[in-house]
Order: structure tokens, then C-alpha cells, then sequence
């Protein structure tokens, strides 16, 4: 407890006090040094996961998914400490308790380290922090910047093809939902039962719909429909919502909450994670980070968000609104191995300023994705709201996930999110700014495909003979080329047609009309550099 002596002082002053022991106890979290003698079995598994968690899991049920030993937590209430959570995967408990108290537990053998959470301040969680996003608070009844977000991403070609996250589960982190509960937007939500599980962690109860609206902006991307006027990207998904941040103060002990929410959300089945939220500054100055802690092995949440991608959730979070700030890193959980961290991208394509860079301090690329992140429409309670930060990207990014996972439910969530990143605008070359680009569901359904494709050159060139106007092409190495020069000639060797092209994977076929040439025989060359790919096509 080094790093927490001012405040473990500022929780003993309050012992000299009787009156106020009660009301200042602070909130540590105890770890245990094993899961010895468990009354918990692998084989009866359903007592403490759902069976969609378990069919999620790559590995055996282990150990790590039993909850701490009920004697170990017996124990704590015993010696006097109030008992708020527990965690299966970090065998860990948070409790309140005064120094006295403390010095009682510290005693116990089944007990490896005590760490202080936050002090003994009660907090309303009614505002006093500025939110995890940047905020620009307008509205408008135009539905323009809606279609603009959502045909980004090809969204509108993935409802077109009926693919809206229906079947699969997401959970919400975030600082509180108010008015999901009554508003028109969610209604489709509430009267079909897909607002399911719901925890408060700062209060401990089931209700989310109060204090910060970050929270229901953030959802509204994802869930929200009202007909024409504005559709979420996945609103035909389940969903469950979670209050992990407190706005008024900022203490690790987010973090943990952030842990307990996890592993709720996995018990129940969760298939995707979208938390908008990220940690680096602290209230307490002790706790801090720094960027040297960003290696996806040190902080508590990237720890946490690690184990839930591990147990087979997509975890997507903001890659965090500090690029233009002293800084200008990545906060955590984006450092984690195998989360989708996402940043923010402005108009014109250009990387917001904002947005915050990688790589990890271990060299890895950092974000993973962009999208947009100026200017996304979100809709809340009166008319749509524009809002900007990597808290309104992150969920355009969850949603596109979520429909893609709906198309192609045999993958993983590894496989899904490289998947994502694989087909990218910038996949052939990430980095530290726009990590592998823009996603795009046509630009996914392009690389799948291509996995079925039997080129026997670097490109197919078909149909042919030709069945109508259109003439495909599609290249085997989509990317490796810059450009590539495409051209037409007939039997007398006359050029008819030609042009140059990039082929990426929302441009992986390009479609050439040949409307204008006459039925006959022709040959097609593509030139990549100094060789020549050539094939005869019949033309009806």
C-alpha cells in the first residue's frame, strides 16, 4: 500500500472519531492467495455461468472461472469489513472498512495483498468531472449526420442485407442511462424484453437510468430507432447496461468496477463489451499512470478487459481524447493485446485532432481502428444531438462488429476483430495514428470472399464469355499494387478501352462497361509494374 499511504492516513485519522467510523470507512480490494478446498466444479459449471458462456469459451472451465472461496469471504465479513464485490477471475473482493478493521484482515493467512480502492468520500455521482468524451452539445432534426455515420461503414449495405445485431448480446459500460427507461428511441427496446441484465456498481442496485447522459448518448449509436429519423447501428441486438463510472470523482476504484461488470456481463453471456471509458489521471495523484504502464499487462482494467477478450467477448473501447494534450497516448484498456481500441477520425478522412496515438510502450499498434468521430449524431431525449470524441466512434465500431458478427456467426472474437482490421482501408500499412483505417462492411464482405476464390493468375477476370454489359476484374493481391493499369485491346491490336485503378478491399472487383465495343474477341491486359497479366475474353 506504498503508493496509498496519504490516503490509508486520511482513513486511520477517521478511527480517532467513533461518530464518523461508520460513515468513513474507506473501500479497499483484498486478494486471496488461493482457490484451495473450492466448493466450486468444472462440471457444474451452469451454478456460476450461463451456457452461452460456456459455449463461448476456446479453453476448459478452469479454476479461474470459480468465484473466491465462500470461507475467504465468510471470513472478511467476519473480522468486520463490509463485503460490496467479488472477482472469480482476479480472486479478489472490494470491501469497506475502517483501520482497525483493516489491521484484522491483514492478519489473515488466506490473505495476499490489500490495495486501497478509493477514500472515504460519498459520492452522488451527479456531475462535477467532465465526461469521458469531448462534448459539443447542438441539435438538429436533420437526420443528415445519422446516414453520414452510418454509411461510413457500409452500414446501410449491412441493413440492407439484413444483418442489424440481432441474436447477439452487447453490454454497455459507462457513467449512467438516463431517460432509456421512457423515451420513444428505446421503446423498440423495452417492449420486446432486449434490455436485459442492468447493475448500477456505484450504488449496487438494478437502476441505470440516472445520473450521467454520456452513458445514454453512447447507447443511442448503437441501439436507438425511430423509423426514419434515426437508426442505431445494431438495434435489433440484446442488450445489458452497466454504470462502472463515476463522473464526480476518479479513483482505481473504477477500475475494479469496470472488472465486476465484466464478469457479470461474461456469466450472462455477453458476446461484445463497449466501453467509451479510459484511465490515466486520478483524483489522487499516487494512483496515476504512466505512459510506461501502457504495456497491456499493468493496469487493473487492461488487465480485466484482457480476461474478458480470453473468456471469447469482443471487447471494443475508446482509444481515448488526448491527442492534442500533453499526453497525447492512448489511455487504458486500449493497450490490452486483444481489444479494439478505437479512435476518432474528422472530416475529409483526416484524423481528428483529438484522438489519441499509440503505440503501447511494448511497440504494438495502437488504435486498432478509426471511424468517425466529429459530428456523430446521437439522440438522447429532444432532437438529435452532434456530438464529437472517441466515446461516439468506439460504438459505430461495436455495432459494424456486431452485424458482421451476425453474417459470419463461425468466428471468434479474435477472428471477428481481425477481420475487421484485416479489411480496413489501411490495413497494408498501419499505424500509430489511424492503426488499420476505416472499416467497412462491403470492404469485410470483399475479403471473405476473396478466401474462395480460385485465382489461378493475379487476377479473374469473368464472366466469359461476357453474359452482359459488365466486365469484373478482381485482383489476388489486393493492396500490394498502388496502381494498376487495366486496357482492352482487339484482334488488330488497337486500344479500345484502358485505365488506371487501385484495388483495396471495398474496391477488391472493379466493374468496367463495355457497352461501347462491338461482340468479338478481345484480349485484356493488367499491368502491375513490368509484368503484364493477359486474358482473352469473348464479348456476346
Amino acid at each position: 500500500m506504498g503508493n496509498y499511504r496519504f490516503l490509508f492516513w486520511v482513513c486511520f485519522i477517521f478511527t480517532l472519531f467513533p461518530s464518523l467510523v461508520k460513515a468513513q470507512q474507506c473501500t479497499y480490494v483484498v486478494t486471496f492467495t488461493d482457490k484451495d478446498n473450492s466448493p466450486y466444479r468444472a462440471a457444474q459449471a451452469l451454478d456460476f455461468l450461463s451456457q452461452e458462456a460456456i459455449d463461448r469459451r476456446k479453453e476448459p472451465i478452469s479454476s479461474e472461472d470459480f468465484p473466491p472461496n465462500p470461507r475467504y469471504l465468510q471470513g472478511l465479513t467476519d473480522s468486520g469489513a463490509k463485503l460490496r464485490y467479488r472477482s472469480k477471475w482476479m480472486n479478489n473482493a472490494l470491501v469497506e472498512m475502517d483501520s482497525m478493521t483493516l489491521s484484522i484482515v491483514e492478519a489473515l493467512d488466506y490473505v495476499a495483498t490489500i490495495v486501497l480502492a478509493a477514500p472515504a468520500l460519498k459520492s452522488d455521482n451527479t456531475g462535477g468531472r467532465v465526461t469521458k468524451s469531448r462534448m459539443t452539445d447542438r441539435t438538429t432534426n436533420d437526420n443528415q449526420f445519422n446516414v453520414r455515420q452510418n454509411t461510413s461503414l457500409g452500414i446501410d449495405l449491412m441493413h440492407e442485407r439484413g444483418f442489424k445485431g440481432a441474436g447477439l448480446k452487447i453490454a454497455v459500460f459507462d457513467g449512467g442511462f438516463p431517460v432509456v427507461d421512457t423515451a420513444p428511441a428505446f421503446g423498440h427496446l423495452r417492449d420486446t424484453d432486449r434490455i436485459g441484465l442492468t447493475h448500477n456498481f456505484i450504488d449496487d442496485t438494478t437502476d441505470v437510468y440516472r445520473y450521467d447522459k454520456h452513458g445514454t448518448q453512447v447507447f443511442s449509436v448503437l441501439g436507438a430507432y425511430l423509423s426514419e429519423d434515426y437508426v442505431g447501428i445494431a438495434y435489433e441486438s440484446d442488450f445489458m447496461l452497466f454504470i462502472t463510472e463515476d463522473v464526480s470523482r476518479e479513483y482505481r476504484i473504477e477500475e475494479y468496477y469496470w472488472l465486476y461488470a465484466a464478469e457479470m456481463a461474461d456469466s450472462a453471456g455477453v458476446d461484445i463489451i463497449q466501453s467509451s471509458l479510459g484511465y490515466n489521471l486520478f483524483d489522487d495523484r499516487s494512483m496515476d499512470y504512466d505512459y510506461d504502464d501502457l504495456d497491456g499487462n499493468t493496469t487493473i482494467i487492461t488487465k480485466a478487459a484482457q480476461l474478458a477478450a480470453e473468456k471469447g467477448i469482443l471487447v471494443v473501447t475508446s482509444a481515448g481524447n488526448e491527442g492534442n494534450n500533453a499526453w497525447r497516448h492512448i489511455t487504458a484498456p486500449s493497450d490490452a493485446r486483444d481489444v479494439m481500441a478505437v479512435g476518432a477520425m474528422g472530416r475529409g478522412e483526416l484524423i481528428a485532432s483529438f484522438s489519441s496515438v499509440g503505440p503501447t510502450v511494448d511497440g504494438r499498434t495502437k488504435p486498432d481502428l478509426v471511424a468517425l468521430g466529429t459530428g456523430v449524431a446521437t439522440l438522447p431525449v429532444f432532437g438529435t444531438g452532434i456530438r464529437s470524441g472517441t466515446s461516439f466512434a468506439a460504438p459505430l465500431v461495436a455495432g459494424l462488429a456486431a452485424g458482421v458478427w451476425q453474417a459470419y456467426p463461425e468466428l471468434d472474437n479474435l477472428e471477428l476483430m481481425a477481420l475487421l482490421k484485416n479489411s480496413a482501408d489501411r490495413s497494408f500499412a498501419p499505424d500509430n495514428t489511424f492503426g488499420h483505417g476505416i472499416p467497412h462492411f462491403q470492404a469485410v464482405v470483399n475479403f471473405r470472399e476473396q478466401e474462395n476464390i480460385d485465382f489461378k493468375d493475379g487476377f479473374i477476370v469473368y464472366p466469359n464469355p461476357t453474359e452482359g454489359r459488365l466486365l469484373h476484374i478482381r485482383a489476388k493481391s489486393v493492396g500490394e499494387w498502388p496502381q494498376v493499369r487495366f486496357r482492352i485491346i482487339d484482334t488488330l491490336g488497337a486500344e479500345v478501352m484502358s485505365g488506371t485503378y487501385v484495388f483495396d478491399w471495398l474496391g477488391a472487383e472493379r466493374n468496367f462497361d463495355l457497352t461501347a465495343l462491338g461482340h468479338g474477341m478481345y484480349f485484356v491486359d493488367i499491368l502491375v509494374g513490368k509484368e503484364i497479366f493477359r486474358t482473352k475474353i469473348i464479348h456476346n
